[in-house]
């Protein structure tokens, strides 16, 4: 979410020192921070986001204005748009468009802040919480540090160290707590209006969806678009390598029958996760022995269940490991769901009420996600070997790994919540869940392994789309294990790719596959999936083996260049001038190009471009580095008379 990207400051270098900062997080989530964060602040906050982005999407409507009258003609316009509307031609010949400012008389337009709450629910603002507790935390420790010496906090029993940082937060000088924390607030609404213009922009809103949300138009009709302009982009999930796994097993219903098993079952064997995962019931849990009769009369019923599976039940599965993130603090904790929210979340539109009819989602789509809740219920994993990082002590500097076996349930349902019917079944609406302890270890705490996954692979239909659901699930799971090497912008095999979908090469059908491939993947880039891609070797007499180069979104770098000055320890240094890889890149990104792009303008690979901006390469050609300066001179020019959104998480002063 757009909330866990957004507050900056420069975190401590070494794993032990951010994992020591864990008891003072948590006491500032749970003792201090909810009385300044209470229902008038997060009103406040949604007012301000709301206040900030109506002054971009202003902007936005009088250039999308502009862009119809130069394409088509002032007439294009909507009658009442022309009349709110005054078109100005400069000298230059440029067009500019001024809106009537006595039909805007609200800086923060109602329908506007109305959609906005239906964003700003119960798991986003937990989130930023969460965030706001890390960079407090954070910026008190580099505090102390300054004061104290690193010596003297590394020396400190765990509880004073805590007790010593906190201190520092609550510290009423030069500015109140509750003060720093609205700054900070006021920063992060301005993150997000931009990065929510930003969104809707690439969106392509019409004139009537903005005028809507800017109280342009005094109409009662709200353009059915609304919420999926303003989506959120990304979620965050497991991304351990058994979860991958049983994430390919249910999608391309990889059970069968495995001797001396009555369930069906999937071997599971990606990266160093070894074991099997089987479609059994709950009765199986509680029961040690069952009669042979009523032990074939429940696998037969798994069988049925096999037959039923499709990526829809992967879905499920990232749905559950997203919102139970979103609400969980410990591995303890549970979460709540309702059925109505899951299928928001794949951005299924409900049906419309009106003259006499109910409103809301059709049954065949709640009792689809319902059929997929229990096949995640009845999922048993036994994996014989799990990679599970744990360090020698609480302050050690490395995390070592360790296989493990683990047994358990993915997830388990406790509780159904809903409306009993006259025949005495229960119409489910919310239900409450937690993850088995075979996921609950790389959901939280030191052995966290997640990763941001697009919400389109949610969104995508699970049996038109699969292709590109599943490239983006593949590829989510890869920029991840990739985050420490920083090797995104990563050169696959075709054929590669087309295994990661369920494919298996098909020479006289490689025509079909290859604009299939190419079809998906311009559909995920449109979407935001990727930020590139192109052929990096095109064999035109075996296409399959052809490598693709695919570039993931800036937002993918960002976290997980956050989250690796965690994991990885890194020398201290004082402050320098930056590289001219940073240069590259803070550039690159002011003028919202792609790494593939800006390699092509630079005539070099993006591989290469790649090892610059990450400062793995520092020695440049004097005919390169002189192309290099050039262009960035250019860019600057460029960026001088050019209005350019800024890329999430980048505020002005990184880009100068």
């Amino acid at each position: 979410m757009s909330t866990s990207q957004n507050f900056s400051s420069d975190h401590p270098e070494t794993p032990a020192t951010f994992q020591r900062l864990a008891p003072v997080r948590e006491r500032l989530v749970t003792a201090y921070l909810p009385s300044v964060l209470d229902e008038p602040c997060q009103t406040w906050y949604r007012h301000t986001v709301t206040r900030y982005l109506a002054q971009q999407l202003l902007a936005l409507y009088r250039r999308r204005i502009v862009q119809v009258i130069e394409e088509h003609g002032h007439d294009a316009l909507p009658r009442r748009t022309r009349e709110a509307v005054t078109v100005v031609t400069a000298a230059t010949g440029a067009l500019t468009a001024q809106v009537d400012h006595e039909i805007m008389v609200d800086p923060t337009p109602a329908p506007l802040a109305s959609t906005l709450a239906q964003r700003y629910q119960a798991p986003t603002w937990h989130l930023l919480t969460q965030r706001l507790a890390l960079d407090l935390s954070t910026a008190a420790l580099e505090t102390l540090q300054q004061t104290l010496g690193p010596t003297v906090l590394e020396a400190m029993p765990d509880a004073a160290f805590a007790d010593a940082v906190l201190a520092m937060v609550l510290d009423a000088t030069p500015i109140p707590f509750p003060d720093r924390v609205r700054n900070r607030l006021e920063v992060q609404a301005q993150h997000d209006a931009v990065e929510l213009a930003t969104t809707l922009e690439t969106r392509g809103p019409s004139l009537l969806e903005l005028e809507y949300l800017l109280a342009l138009r005094q109409s009662a009709t709200r353009p059915a678009r609304l919420l999926s302009l303003l989506r959120q982009e990304h979620f965050t999930v497991l991304s351990a390598a058994h979860y991958q796994a049983i994430r390919v097993a249910l999608a391309h219903n990889t059970f069968q029958q495995v001797d001396g098993i009555p369930w069906p079952t999937a071997i599971l064997a990606t990266g160093p996760a070894r074991g099997h995962a089987e479609l059994r019931p709950l009765v199986a849990d509680t029961m040690s022995w069952l009669a042979p009769e009523v032990l074939d009369a429940w696998a037969q019923r798994m069988w049925q269940q096999r037959a039923e599976l499709s990526d829809l039940d992967a879905d499920a599965l990232d749905i559950l490991s997203a919102l139970w993130l979103y609400q969980a603090r410990t591995p303890q904790d549970d979460a709540v769901a309702d059925v109505d929210e899951l299928l928001a979340m794949r951005e299924l539109q409900p049906k419309r009420g009106g003259q006499g009819r109910r409103g809301g989602y059709e049954p065949e789509q709640r009792n689809a996600m319902l059929r997929a809740l229990t096949h995640i219920q009845n999922l048993w994993l036994s994996m014989t070997e799990v990679e599970v990082y744990t360090g020698a002590s609480p302050r050690a500097r490395r995390r070592r790994p360790e296989m493990q076996a683990l047994q358990s349930r993915v997830f388990v349902i406790t509780d159904l919540l809903g409306q009993l019917r006259l025949d005495g079944w229960l119409d489910v609406e919310k239900f409450i869940f937690r993850p088995g302890k075979v996921f609950a270890h790389f959901l939280h705490g030191p052995g966290r392994q997640t990763a941001l996954l697009s919400a389109r692979a949610l969104a995508y239909d699970p049996y038109r789309q699969v292709w590109e659901k599943r490239l983006l699930r593949y590829l989510s799971w890869q920029w991840r294990t990739r985050a420490h090497g920083g090797n995104y912008g990563q050169v696959y095999r075709v054929d590669t790719l087309l295994e990661a979908i369920g494919e298996s090469v098909i020479p006289r059908r490689a025509a079909w596959q290859k604009a299939r491939l190419e079809k998906a993947l311009d559909t995920i880039l449109a979407d935001r999936g990727i930020a590139a891609w192109q052929y990096q070797e095109l064999n035109m007499t075996q296409w399959w083996r052809s490598t693709v180069l695919l570039e993931p979104p800036e937002i993918i770098r960002a976290t997980y260049q956050r989250l690796t000055r965690h994991e990885t320890p890194l020398s201290r240094a004082l402050p320098a001038a930056p590289t001219l890889g940073e240069q590259l890149k803070r550039r690159r990104l002011v003028l919202g190009l792609s790494q593939i792009q800006a390699a092509e303008m630079l005539g070099i690979s993006q591989a290469y471009l790649s090892l610059v901006e990450r400062g793995a390469k520092t020695h440049l050609g004097a005919a390169l580095h002189q192309k290099v300066q050039t262009w960035l001179g250019e860019a600057d020019e460029a960026a001088d008379h050019t209005a350019v959104l800024l890329p999430p998480g980048l505020s002005q002063d990184d880009t100068t």
